[in-house]
Formats: C-alpha cells, structure tokens, sequence
C-alpha cells in the first residue's frame, strides 16, 4: 500500500521490486510522491491484491496514471491498513501451520523408521 503526496490517495498493487514500482508511480503521477506505507509478503500475493481491491471497491479513485483502477480514498487508508495487517498476520498463521505440519510429517516418519 503506497500513499500519494500531495493528492493524498492511496495505492494498492503488486510488485517484486518496490523501489522501482514506487519511482515508476511517481514518475507517471506528475507532482505526485508515492510512498510506501504498508507490505504484504505472500506466495498468492495476486490472490490478496485482488481481495483488497473486491473489498474496498466502494471507495476506489479513478485517477490517471500508473494502475488508474488501484487507487482508493485516503479516509479509508487506516481500514485498508488493519486490514492488509490482518491479511498478514493470517498469512503468516497459515505459514506457520504448514511448518508445523511439515515438522509433524518429518516426526512421525522418524517414529516410524527407528519403531
């Protein structure tokens, strides 16, 4: 999540590499500084880019440059940022079920192996 300076809009999207999306957006935004207010790392980061934009449909910005459809009114940036927090935490939960499941399945197979 990237807030724009001085229009004050915020900016969800996607990227591998966040310094060049970040020079990318405010070279097409004339006047316009974005900056980085919020991260999510995930493996299905295109499925969690997609839900934010379904659940904050109602208040998206049309504005004209980089990703026209991604920018959303900055009186809901304190929503959308818990929100992308409680995205991450899940996403990390759900990490952390997997290694945990993957140190069971190594257990269980050392059970078995020494009796």
């Amino acid at each position: 999540m990237m807030l724009t300076i001085p229009s004050l809009r915020v900016k969800v999207g996607q990227t591998s590499w966040l310094s060049k999306r970040r020079a990318d957006i405010s070279e097409s935004l004339r006047w316009q500084i974005a900056i980085p207010v919020m991260v999510v790392f995930s493996a299905d980061y295109l499925d969690v880019e997609k839900h934010i934009h379904r659940v904050f449909n109602f208040c998206r910005y049309e504005y004209r440059g980089s990703g026209k459809s991604e920018y959303f009114s900055t009186m809901y940036a304190p929503v959308i940022w818990l929100y992308m927090l409680g995205l991450q935490i899940f996403v990390m939960i759900k990490l952390l079920i997997y290694v945990a499941a993957i140190i069971f399945a190594i257990w269980v197979m050392l059970q078995i192996v020494t009796g």
